[in-house]
């Protein structure tokens, strides 16, 4: 899934997540005008209205964590089967190991450098993915250059994981999924 199918699928949730609080004022309003009903009543058929809507929204916000993650592992998991086949699914991993001791971007440059002159794919994708998390835009950089089409997936994920994490973001899903 990319940033795109994922931010689409997003504003869909929010507003399902909207529709339900403005249901949920116009049933309030309708109950606090019902001169039928007992205080007793009110607050009965309140409780009942609110304990619905709330558990639609905790499903919505459940929906909205799912389909991050999903996309953020689907992003993975395409990296991950481009880089590597059955056949090289260890060097991959070694890769990976040895990606994820490294802690600055200059060692890592080196290291990309390394392994995209020497051809070693499983290397240079392992450090590409270790770049991408920590935000190593020059390292990145170096390896978009050589693997263009690899890395529209590496700036999907970086994206989606950009989305997920980014505190505005977090705050709206707070405010859309909150409790009425």
């Amino acid at each position: 899934m990319t940033i795109d199918n994922l931010t689409t699928t997003v504003e869909g949730l929010r507003n399902q997540a909207l529709a339900a609080k403005g249901t949920f004022n116009t049933h309030r309003a309708t109950i606090m005008a019902d001169t039928r009903l007992t205080p007793i009543g009110r607050k009965e058929a309140l409780d009942e209205l609110r304990a619905s809507t709330n558990a639609t929204l905790a499903k919505l916000g459940s929906a909205e964590s799912e389909a991050i993650d999903a996309a953020l592992l689907a992003t993975r998991r395409k990296i991950a089967g481009t880089v590597a086949g059955n056949d090289d699914i260890i060097s991959f991993r070694d890769a990976q190991d040895r990606a994820d001791s490294l802690t600055d971007a200059r060692d890592a440059a080196r290291i990309m450098d390394r392994a995209l002159l020497t051809g070693d794919k499983p290397l240079a994708a392992a450090v590409m993915g270790r770049a991408v998390s920590e935000g190593w835009r020059d390292v990145t950089d170096r390896y978009a250059q050589d693997n263009p089409a690899s890395a529209m997936d590496y700036n999907d994920q970086a994206a989606i994981v950009a989305f997920r994490d980014n505190l505005q973001q977090v705050f709206q899903r707070g405010a859309h999924y909150a409790a009425v």
